[in-house]
């Protein structure tokens, strides 16, 4: 009898064990799981299902995200970690399509509690010794991406100020007519500064479209 117990033991012992597999090697057999758990996520957070998108363009990041951190993942220490382009790129759609960067961070803060989750339910497979070192690493692509979104976000905030300043302030011409050097003629630095914010903001312009670009 008390073999048997043993064994039932034993056996219970190793439901869902099999071979073991690499954190990267998780992600990778389950990014299909991920991505469905971060849509339930999102599906829940009526901040972000305020913007109506189909699966696709609430989606089509996500593979390649996941991607960028697997590739992370793989990393020796010694190897500078690449930014993700992809990440950019969704900085600059997600602007486009009208998110906050308060939003644009719930997201990620979502994708990143998807990609534990995930890795929880898969324990049994994992090398416990490799598991933290790959949380730190996961959390630091995460936050990087993150970074990468927020500068496309400055970026476009940028672009609409400096196109919203070129409509409100004088043009450069303008400002060079006898009409205009007659009205400015008692207040010459006040037509200097402005002269100057003119120059400043399209400078402002040309740099947001270099990075936009």
């Amino acid at each position: 009898m008390g073999e048997s117990k043993s064994s039932t033991q034993v056996a219970r012992g190793n439901v869902g064990a099999g071979p073991m597999k690499s954190v990267a090697d998780t992600l990778e057999s389950e990014l299909d799981v991920v991505i469905q758990e971060w849509l339930a996520r999102v599906d829940k957070e009526p901040e972000l299902t305020a913007i109506p998108l189909n699966f696709q363009e609430r989606t089509g990041h996500l593979p390649q995200l996941l991607r960028d951190v697997i590739v992370r993942l793989r990393l020796d220490d010694e190897t500078k970690a690449p930014i993700s382009q992809a990440a950019a790129h969704h900085g600059d759609l997600r602007a486009q399509q009208g998110y906050t960067v308060a939003m644009a961070v719930e997201e990620s803060r979502l994708l990143e509690t998807s990609i534990f989750w995930t890795l929880h339910r898969s324990k049994n497979h994992l090398e416990f010794s490799a598991i933290l070192p790959a949380v730190l690493t996961i959390a630091d692509e995460v936050d990087a991406q993150v970074k990468q979104q927020m500068l496309r976000f400055m970026a476009a905030d940028a672009a609409k100020a400096a196109k919203g300043a070129k409509h409100t302030l004088p043009q450069f011409s303008q400002m060079t007519s006898p009409e205009h050097k007659l009205t400015e003629a008692t207040n010459t630095k006040n037509g200097h500064e402005r002269v100057l914010l003119v120059a400043s903001c399209r400078r402002d312009a040309d740099e947001a479209a270099r990075v936009l670009a």
